[in-house]
């Protein structure tokens, strides 16, 4: 059976609001967990937060559940990594909405105004996600496997907005246990993670960093990888609070330290009770 999946996810723009400040929209660089659980459950046609609040909000009593979409993929892990020039350029976007009004008080009474919203947003974002089960009959898995390698889907799924309509290619699907195939890591004192993976905060400390990186990183543009135009490919060290669900039903995120980098990496410092470690002949990936 079929447990591990991956498949490239890309559009014009893409906006994952920190819910840090209200005035301006920032966001995030790398799409949260509930955010692709999300665009996983548009997919299959599951129920998201819309059709969860008009279901209960007649309810006197208080609801104390996720979303359909939520609840019914919670059990799947995730891995990440970014595609092209990462981190991507961002842009704010300033715009006028008929949804978004204050009023002004004057002498004659009050006057509804206009609102501006601006808005921090991801230029050409493109990413790799993996997805894995380890229940050895998920129907709702497979499910979701067929609509994905068949380009279908029962909603539209975007990247943080319904402006940014998304766009799946290179789907590629693994069985666990071939030669070439991905299986549970060995142990090595260091190792290289094509995804991002969560950080174990409790064994970063001065002497890691030191043993990562012992001597003063020098680029030789000469001597550096080439991508597929030619041009250098200069090792990358990105860090972000990440969120990696919901603290419980008010959707306040949980955050946790995440880390994407092209060095090799101390295995201390891996959070290995959140995520897995697999590897195959070629890459190691981190799921969450």
């Amino acid at each position: 059976m079929t447990r591990l999946v991956s498949f490239e996810v890309s559009a014009d723009f893409g906006f994952f609001k920190k819910p840090d400040i209200n005035k301006i929209g920032l966001t995030y660089n790398l799409p949260p967990k509930p955010a692709i659980l999300g665009l996983l459950g548009s997919i299959l046609g599951l129920k998201g937060h819309k059709q969860h609040y008009e279901e209960n909000a007649m309810k006197k009593e208080n609801v104390q559940s996720f979303p359909e979409y939520c609840s019914k993929l919670a059990h799947l892990k995730i891995g990440i990594t970014p595609l092209g020039d990462f981190p991507f350029n961002k842009i704010m976007n300033k715009y006028n909405s008929k949804n978004s009004y204050y009023y002004t008080r004057t002498d004659s009474g009050s006057r509804v105004d206009t609102g501006n919203i601006i808005e921090q947003l991801l230029i050409k974002p493109r990413f790799r996600l993996y997805l894995f089960t380890n229940k050895d009959i998920d129907k709702l898995f497979d499910k979701l496997v067929s609509n994905i390698s068949n380009n279908c889907s029962i909603y539209t799924p975007y990247l943080g907005k319904n402006d940014f309509i998304l766009t799946i290619n290179n789907f590629s699907k693994e069985d666990l246990g071939g030669h070439s195939n991905f299986k549970e890591y060995s142990l090595k004192p260091k190792i290289k993670i094509k995804t991002i993976f969560l950080m174990n905060q409790a064994n970063i400390n001065q002497k890691n960093m030191a043993e990562e990186f012992p001597t003063p990183i020098i680029m030789n543009v000469e001597g550096l990888n080439k991508d597929e135009y030619g041009k250098p490919v200069i090792d990358k060290d990105f860090r972000e609070n990440y969120p990696i669900g919901y603290l419980d039903s008010s959707l306040q995120y949980n955050l946790k330290l995440a880390r994407y980098t092209t060095f090799e990496v101390i295995k201390e410092q891996i959070d290995t009770e959140e995520g897995i470690l697999l590897e195959n002949d070629k890459e190691m990936v981190y799921l969450f």
